[in-house]
């Protein structure tokens, strides 16, 4: 009987809370401190848009929707100027694909330096003027402001980047999918390759291609889609 007792306690300790876990499924916050650099690591599906904040603070609002039978786990770190934001989902203690989907607004200084790494998602970055770095495994990405320098890399998926600034390197990497770069007319040194699909739409509009140039565009498909570059006027 005691042993039985035991067997219910300990299943009540671990399965319940994973199951009734729902407390989750809101969060906002404010981060007062300064901050230059923001990275944030999400291994949900994640839905994240960021816009400059108009009060020099960083603002999260987070929601989600998460399998009865995992948990969120999460947290964020200030160390030095640099904010980290992790989250991700337990894994399933019944043996049954989880729910992990994960919406973030998230506002922070128009200057700081913001690196981004998903798994799964879509990512929408604006109206920001410090270094963009952004990776994830499949989605789709969508950014503009005035980096100057950015670096994305896309499994599979989309991405479509302006760059109202002529940045000193732009780096784009996706295995499968569409790229679309749009930046200020003038003179780059492009490498730009791709090996299937559309290929590559050359002539650049606006763009004139000079391997002695000082502003540089790297940009590569690996295996198929299609790939634009162009410069518009100011």
């Amino acid at each position: 009987m005691a042993l039985c007792a035991v067997s219910i306690i300990v299943f009540l300790a671990i399965v319940l809370p994973g199951v009734f876990d729902l407390k989750h499924a809101k969060r906002s916050y404010v981060v007062s401190e300064p901050v230059k650099r923001l990275a944030i690591d999400s291994k949900g599906t994640v839905k994240i848009d960021i816009s400059p904040s108009h009060d020099g603070r960083v603002h999260v609002q987070r929601t989600s929707a998460i399998s009865k039978d995992s948990r969120l786990i999460e947290r964020h770190q200030l160390s030095g100027t640099t904010l980290m934001l992790k989250s991700s989902c337990t894994g399933s203690r019944f043996g049954v694909l989880r729910r992990c989907d994960l919406h973030y607004h998230v506002q922070a200084p128009a200057r700081v330096a913001l690196s981004i790494h998903l798994h799964l998602g879509i990512a929408k970055v604006h109206g920001f003027r410090g270094r963009l770095d952004f990776r994830a495994d499949a989605g789709d990405f969508v950014g503009s402001g005035c980096s100057r320098q950015a670096y994305l890399s896309l499994g599979w998926g989309h991405i479509d980047f302006t760059d109202a600034c002529t940045p000193a390197v732009i780096r784009v990497r996706t295995k499968a999918g569409n790229i679309v770069l749009t930046v200020p007319e003038g003179r780059y040194a492009v490498n730009a390759t791709t090996h299937y699909g559309n290929g590559i739409q050359r002539p650049f509009e606006n763009i004139i291609e000079d391997p002695a140039a000082r502003n540089r565009l790297d940009v590569a498909l690996s295996y198929g889609g299609s790939l634009v570059i162009k410069g518009v006027r100011p």
